[in-house]
């Protein structure tokens, strides 16, 4: 009894199988029907790994007539980070793009080119313009037989680059794929080739199914709950169908009819879905598909760049080879670790990358991403690939966040999805930045601003880039909280008090200290840029050239970037105090000096250089810390932790629980915290000038950074509390208000 047979759609008609694909009755399509025979679960043990194991099931008689480049069996991958994503436990993906020519068309081609083989055809061909073209052309060359594939005549030749590689013959048909279509049917027909989706098309479907198979063999012969399946004709769909309804017909599963199949159209061309939606049995075609989207999307990420800095220099003496051999190696590592934290690999640019975090898929945490794409860079020492002799090597990274177009720039023939801006200009600038600093990354105020309580960084400069007109403030970024030493912090509270004296225009000074970063760091590139900086100030200070990269104009800059809403022009007024932070104010306890801080744990906080401070006063100087997160520098017989303030009501008490307010920051426009302390009629000592405030009147005190300073001016509080507090009272206090109206003056 033959194995097969076929079977009319429309009309039910029954034939032999034979080279024939339309009914002679109805000229409906013909679809194979099998005699199936008895599978058991067990029959498919230690069979082949490819979707041949199928043999049974499929329609071809004689195991001598496959022709096989061993496709299938192709992973079925539990996604869970994209589950998890879309609220779904068990999501699986079945990967065909590791079939031998990249896609599932490796199916349907082999089974048609065999059966083609069977029938004793001599040549085969396709109407394509990609991946059925490659398989194809693949199979045809192991079964050597010519092969012809017809495209349009103005069709990307790296579509077809593929199957010409197999040996196929092009066939440039002037017209659309329609038209290529309807010739490869006539030459068919006529000289008896076998396209494999045309004249052999009721086989070619057939290929597709094994897809059916391999997916409930590796669910342990059990039924998806959904199945999604992207659709063009419309053939895999019903093949894929057809191929659970035989496995329930043989026994092997059960219970298809509770499966739900889900059919995935381009949503320019959908004419499946629609008849769907429409509750329709007629599918009407799209004359005109608009499947290509050329328009984009308008989100907040971060790009991030890197480069090879001495890679030029590296590759002089070098064979093409053996820089492949390296570059594939150093790509294959960032690669990983950009995917490992959920980035989107936009493109390999030389010895580079551009990676983008929050893209395709938007997440709120798109620059802490990118911050732990440079700490993997480090851990894993991906610079060692480089040989030891060539260590000047290093890897740059730039980093930049905000908003960004994503989505398809080409045209409708060649296109690439990536991300438009002046934030992706930004970051490509900052990567060429590291090198005036020594450093292997750099990143701007904007991702600084996002991440800036997760980690610990190094304010470098504010910096004006090629191109661009507004300054920016950069970072670098040093380590995790938890993996800062007492010597890091050290040497970070060093370089802090080193760019505060340089801001002040003290070249000397400011060279010294770099001096000292250099003494507890002899590896500190930026402070040995500083340190040359600074020489050549000292005799050249045309240098400065107004752009305000280095003088006072950087606090006005700075104000600037947080007052004004670019895209209005308009000025940004924050949010005051409530009206409860003048009531009820309790009167101080004078008997010793009690110092309170609030604020974040940082650097650039200068909290540790206030530490270091308090630890050469006397023992009556006390001075409580309410902020986040906990230093192990904080463990001190003169320091209070309080932690994290969990309401206004219960910080009102912390400040009134003390008599002197401290602000040790190295840079500051008009904090929070100011306003604060002064609404409690406490004063505040400042290490640095704030420019609207008057200094040493009015409650605000401003000392040196030193003991013998700061104790005297506590000395001169204490003693005259009673006046200060008058003074407070009957004088108007350095508000941001003021600070707003100052700027406002300064911008306009």
């Amino acid at each position: 009894m033959e194995k097969t047979h076929l079977q009319c759609r429309e009309c039910k008609k029954e034939y032999d199988s034979t080279f024939k694909y339309i009914c002679d009755e109805c000229f409906g399509p013909l679809d194979v029907h099998y005699n199936l025979p008895t599978l058991t679960k067990n029959s498919f043990t230690n069979r082949e790994q490819t979707y041949w194991r199928y043999f049974e099931l499929l329609p071809i008689n004689d195991k001598s007539n496959i022709i096989s480049i061993n496709a299938g069996m192709t992973p079925l991958v539990r996604a869970k980070k994209l589950g998890k994503e879309i609220g779904l436990n068990n999501l699986y993906i079945k990967n065909d793009s590791v079939n031998p020519t990249f896609s599932f068309k490796d199916r349907p081609a082999g089974v048609a080119i065999s059966k083609a083989k069977e029938f004793g055809l001599s040549s085969v061909g396709c109407a394509s313009t990609g991946n059925l073209a490659s398989a194809t052309a693949a199979h045809a060359a192991k079964a050597n037989f010519p092969c012809y594939v017809f495209a349009p005549s103005d069709i990307e030749h790296a579509k077809i680059a593929q199957a010409l590689s197999y040996g196929a013959q092009y066939i440039a048909v002037d017209g659309t794929y329609d038209d290529a279509n309807r010739i490869a049917a006539q030459v068919g027909d006529s000289k008896g080739v076998g396209i494999v989706n045309i004249n052999m098309r009721s086989y070619y479907v057939e290929g597709s199914k094994t897809l059916a198979y391999e997916v409930a063999e590796q669910l342990n012969w059990q039924v998806p709950d959904q199945l999604v399946v992207p659709t063009g004709s419309g053939a895999m769909l019903n093949a894929i169908c057809k191929g659970f309804e035989e496995l329930e017909t043989i026994s092997l599963v059960s219970d298809v009819s509770k499966m739900h199949m889900n059919c995935a159209q381009a949503l320019g061309c959908a004419p499946i879905v629609d008849a769907f939606k429409n509750n329709s049995t007629s599918v009407v075609p799209v004359e005109n598909p608009d499947t290509v989207d050329l328009t984009g999307t308008e989100i907040t990420g971060t790009v991030l760049f890197t480069d090879l800095q001495g890679f030029t220099t590296f590759a002089e003496d070098k064979t093409p080879q053996e820089l492949i051999n390296v570059l594939n190696k150093y790509f294959q590592i960032i690669t990983n670790i950009v995917l490992d934290q959920n980035g989107m690999l936009d493109k390999y640019t030389g010895d580079g990358i551009m990676a983008i975090f929050g893209a395709p898929i938007e997440r709120e945490d798109h620059a802490k991403a990118a911050c732990e794409v440079i700490l993997a860079f480090r851990d894993k020492k991906v610079n060692e690939l480089i040989p030891s002799r060539e260590s000047n090597i290093l890897t740059r990274i730039g980093i930049n966040s905000g908003p960004m177009v994503i989505g398809n720039l080409g045209s409708d023939r060649r296109m690439d999805f990536t991300a438009i801006s002046d934030t992706v200009n930004l970051s490509a600038r900052l990567e060429g930045v590291n090198k005036a600093y020594g450093t292997t990354n750099i990143m701007s105020e904007y991702t600084w601003e996002l991440v800036k309580d997760d980690y610990f960084f190094r304010e470098l400069d504010l910096i004006r880039v090629k191109g661009k007109h507004t300054p920016v403030r950069v970072f670098t970024l040093v380590a995790r909280p938890e993996e800062m030493t007492e010597n890091m912090i050290d040497i970070e509270n060093a370089f802090m008090e080193a760019i505060r004296i340089f801001r002040m225009r003290r070249w000397k000074e400011a060279n010294a200290a770099f001096g000292k970063v250099l003494e507890l760091n002899p590896d500190d590139a930026s402070a040995r840029a500083y340190m040359e900086r600074c020489n050549l100030l000292k005799t050249n200070l045309d240098l400065i050239d107004g752009q305000g990269v280095f003088t006072f104009k950087t606090n006005i800059i700075v104000c600037e970037r947080k007052l004004v809403n670019k895209k209005k022009i308009n000025l940004v007024y924050p949010s005051q105090l409530d009206i409860h932070w003048s009531e009820n104010i309790k009167e101080p306890l004078l008997d010793k000096p009690r110092l309170l801080y609030v604020g974040r744990i940082k650097v650039e906080k200068g909290i540790f250089s206030l530490i270091e401070i308090m630890e050469k006063m006397i023992d009556d100087v006390k001075l409580s810390i309410v902020g986040k997160p906990k230093s192990p520098k904080l463990r001190n017989r003169k320091i209070n932790y309080l932690g994290y303030a969990n309401n206004a009501d219960s910080l009102r008490k912390i400040y009134d629980d003390h008599n002197i307010f401290i602000l040790p920051s190295f840079t500051e426009s008009h904090p929070q915290a100011l306003d604060e302390s002064l609404a409690r009629k406490r004063p505040v000592i400042l290490f640095d000038e704030i420019s609207h405030v008057i200094q040493n009147r009015h409650g605000v005190f401003v000392s040196k950074r030193d003991a013998q300073s700061l104790t005297k001016i506590i000395e001169f509080i204490m003693i005259n509390y009673s006046s200060i507090q008058n003074s407070m009272t009957q004088n108007k206090l350095p508000t941001k208000q003021q600070f707003i109206s100052q700027m406002t003056n300064i911008l306009s």
